[in-house]
């Protein structure tokens, strides 16, 4: 049997396909919480923010700006302000619900490869294919990888046959060790 559709505000504005994408983010988030044995409100809390985070996504540019009460901003941010004014208009007092609506802090990303998710998290392309060169591209997170990389090998010290390798690392004796208070400053110069 088919999971029973997510319910929405009657006002909602959703394509068939923006309505799809809610009822997965619900059952997701209904699933964590499952699973993190959250208290049945906080659960609720996320069950709905993850209903009504989109439901005016879809909703033309007058109907958000008329909500939301922004004349200025660009319209893609728009639908976030406009379902928390349209929320707390119809009553929703759950204040950490209605500002993460309004303030966009509900993001969730279906990514089918690791450097989809680099690319999201960075802000920078994670650089998925190497050029003819052998090299990933120029400012991509995995050229930076390869680089540092090399960069440590580079330090290698050559090893007898049938010893392992090892990294020679740059002196750490002017930086003090993490967790161990410095020690105390050294005497001022004395005159007689």
């Amino acid at each position: 049997m088919p999971p029973e559709p997510t319910r929405l505000p009657a006002w909602a504005q959703l394509t068939e396909r923006r309505r799809a994408h809610v009822d997965r983010v619900v059952a997701l988030l209904d699933g964590w919480a499952e699973a993190m044995a959250l208290d049945p409100a906080e659960a609720r809390a996320w069950h709905e923010a993850g209903a009504w985070h989109d439901a005016l996504r879809d909703a033309d540019e007058p109907t958000l700006r008329h909500w939301s009460g922004e004349a200025d901003a660009p319209v893609a941010i728009l639908h976030g302000p406009a379902v928390a004014a349209r929320l707390t208009a119809d009553g929703e007092s759950r204040a950490d619900v209605v500002e993460a609506i309004e303030a966009g802090q509900f993001h969730l990303w279906a990514i089918e490869r690791i450097e989809e998710g680099i690319e999201i998290l960075t802000g920078t392309p994670a650089g998925a294919t190497r050029g003819a060169d052998g090299k990933y591209p120029e400012g991509t997170i995995f050229r930076r990888v390869e680089d540092r990389l090399e960069a440590f090998a580079r330090g290698r010290t050559p090893q007898p046959a049938g010893e392992p390798s090892r990294i020679v690392m740059p002196s750490t004796a002017s930086r003090p060790t993490p967790g161990i208070p410095p020690g105390p400053p050294p005497e001022p110069p004395v005159s007689v």
